[in-house]
């Protein structure tokens, strides 16, 4: 399976084998994404959706705690 956002194929999660990615909204509406799309863009959109952050604060956020 190949993820919506940056087309590369998703990974198994280590731990627990779950192969199926993220779900990608609000960048997209279908699909799946992978774990570093995941981090590095889902997360923090739905921060800055969910607490009025500014794109830049979220990815801040992310970083800061770990946030996955």
């Amino acid at each position: 399976m190949n993820c919506s956002i940056c087309k590369n194929t998703i990974q198994p999660q280590p731990v627990s084998g779950w192969d199926k990615g993220h779900n990608p909204w609000p960048l997209r509406d279908s699909g799946r994404c992978c774990e570093e799309c995941n981090s590095e863009l889902i997360v923090p959109a739905r921060l800055t959706i969910a607490l009025g952050m500014t794109i830049k604060e979220s990815r801040q956020l992310v970083k800061e705690y770990n946030i996955e």
